[in-house]
């Protein structure tokens, strides 16, 4: 008879609760920018990128800074990291619009196989030096 045990021992800290506040003096804006992603799923899983993920926003909290609405899906994500990607020396996305278009090409069943493409619209913020 054998017996077992466990041990888990975690720290934490709490965060306070910060506020910044920004002038529009302290950051400039870019031309509207746009990117798209595509993610093909085949039963669920995005073989494309099962093993090599490029994302703007991985759940459940955004790696880069998005100022306005930020969803959290996959291809999103996606596009929002080829928006970043495409246009180096930036440091947020400021309010970015999203057009998703989902097809599901065998028989209309989307867990089976589906396409989804989501295009993002974009202006791309840096802070100023002082």
């Amino acid at each position: 008879l054998f017996l077992t045990s466990c041990l888990i021992t975690s720290k934490t800290m709490k965060e306070p609760a910060s506020k910044i506040e920004l002038e529009r003096d302290d950051f400039t804006l870019s031309d509207q920018k746009t990117a798209d992603a595509t993610a093909v799923r085949i039963l669920g899983i995005d073989f494309a990128r099962l093993f090599n993920q490029k994302v703007g926003n991985p759940l459940p909290v955004p790696a880069i800074p998005i100022i306005g609405s930020a969803i959290y899906d996959p291809t999103a994500s996606y596009a929002m990291y080829n928006v970043m990607d495409a246009n180096p020396g930036h440091d947020f996305i400021f309010y970015p619009q999203y057009e998703t278009k989902t097809t599901c090409p065998i028989l209309g069943f989307c867990f089976i196989n589906s396409i989804t493409t989501v295009e993002v619209k974009t202006r791309l913020g840096k802070f100023k030096d002082n």
